[in-house]
């Protein structure tokens, strides 16, 4: 492991010269062209209008007690069915994998 990385900031070095002679839509193209797994990522200010958390509803506008209306993001991940099966498939998992005992931690019950 030490040999791959012992020129690492070298490397690191000419990748983020060459990333910078091409705009972000036209290195996606290319990743997607060579099946390279890639993503553009955003800054504060372009997350508001990321296209894809836009149309999943990711963010919301609502009232704010004394604030009046605020832009807030949407909980990332819900639950859905019945949680008792859940709780109990997390409890399955927890002894399989030696995990603390029911009852404690972020898994309680």
């Amino acid at each position: 492991m030490a040999a791959r990385t012992a020129n690492i900031d070298a490397v690191l070095g000419l990748l983020s010269g060459a990333m910078l002679e091409r705009s972000t839509g036209e290195w996606l193209r290319i990743f997607d062209q060579l099946d390279i797994p890639c993503a553009a990522l955003n800054t504060l200010d372009s997350l508001i209008d990321d296209e894809h958390l836009n149309a999943v509803g990711f963010f919301k506008v609502v009232n704010h007690p004394t604030e009046g209306p605020i832009r807030a993001s949407e909980v990332p991940a819900k639950m859905v069915g019945d949680t008792a099966v859940h709780d109990a498939r997390m409890r399955a998992v927890r002894r399989a994998h030696g995990g603390r005992p029911a009852g404690t931690g972020i898994f309680a019950g």
